[in-house]
């Protein structure tokens, strides 16, 4: 395993329309059946400028074989493309369920509200 090296930096757009600056960092290998996988694959740590969603980074997973050095570097911006899409995406989808969640807790607050107007207050003449 890298010492916490960094290698190149490179921008990518994110399908929100911003671009984060992309920072490789560990590039590790993994054998079948470590942690379930089903095959040797290579992890490469990507670290986000400015943070994706609420993610600062990420591992993207590509598979062992011989690469150029160009080869090598286009498969993990393609990596990080998809990896900062999904991340987007699932931002986006959070955000929404916690603002469908929000908006619900409010109507429901407003019904216990309601409700309990019904009731008289112990002690209330009226």
């Amino acid at each position: 395993m890298n010492d916490r090296k960094k290698y190149n930096t490179f921008p990518v757009q994110g399908e929100d329309g911003a671009t984060y600056q992309v920072t490789i960092g560990s590039i590790k290998a993994e054998p079948e059946g470590r942690y379930g996988y089903e095959k040797d694959r290579l992890e490469v740590w990507l670290e986000f400028s400015p943070c994706v969603g609420s993610t600062l980074g990420t591992f993207t997973e590509l598979p062992i074989k011989e690469y150029t050095g160009d080869e090598f570097l286009l498969a993990i911006m393609n990596g990080a493309q998809e990896t900062v899409n999904r991340l987007v995406v699932e931002h986006e989808e959070s955000d929404k369920a916690r603002a469908a969640a929000e908006k619900h807790k409010a109507e429901l607050d407003a019904y216990a509200e309601r409700v309990s107007g019904l009731l008289k207050v112990k002690g209330d003449q009226t």
